[in-house]
């Protein structure tokens, strides 16, 4: 049976091989396994991390639309005071045109009264409504045609200046 020796070397030698060739496929099998659990690992990481990734973006988005609508109101109300503080600004030039024109219509009055002269004409302010009416000094006939009554102060007689017969225009 000298040919079944060499046969039987062969298949052991084989054997050998085929058993080499397992271990090293074991081997590799369990590096891929290992490389397998790393990258689910690494995965699972990679996607709870694009979750709170995404979670940051959703809320970062809410702030900055609620920062959007705040800077809105904002404007609006800054909008808002702007057109208060022009209409406050434009009262108030108002009244100081009044103000220097009552003052200046002030001014002619008592130089009328104190004998200076005939009455000048009314200044050029424009025309405002004036609670209570003054009387025209057009039908004045100066400071020694009527006289208050005796003991009393124009200023403190509600019947002085006595009413005109001529009626005062408006």
């Amino acid at each position: 049976m000298p040919t079944r020796c060499p046969l039987a070397a062969e298949l052991r030698t084989l054997q050998a091989e085929l058993g080499a060739l397992q271990a090293g496929q074991a081997a590799e099998l369990g590096q891929l396994e290992r490389a397998l659990v790393l990258a689910q690992a690494e995965r699972a990481a990679a996607t709870a991390e694009a979750a709170q990734q995404a979670e940051e973006v959703a809320r970062l988005r809410d702030e900055v639309a609620g920062l959007r609508a705040e800077l809105r109101r904002g404007q609006e109300l800054c909008a808002q005071y702007q057109l208060e503080a022009t209409a406050l600004r434009a009262d108030a030039r108002l009244k100081e045109q009044r103000h220097r024109c009552a003052t200046a219509e002030v001014v002619r009055l008592q130089g009328a009264l104190r004998g200076r002269g005939a009455p000048r004409a009314p200044s050029q302010c424009p025309s405002t409504p004036r609670t209570p009416r003054t009387p025209s000094l057009s039908t004045w006939r100066g400071p020694r045609a009527r006289r208050p009554p005796a003991g009393s102060s124009p200023s403190s007689s509600s019947s002085w200046p006595p009413p005109s017969s001529s009626s005062t225009p408006t």
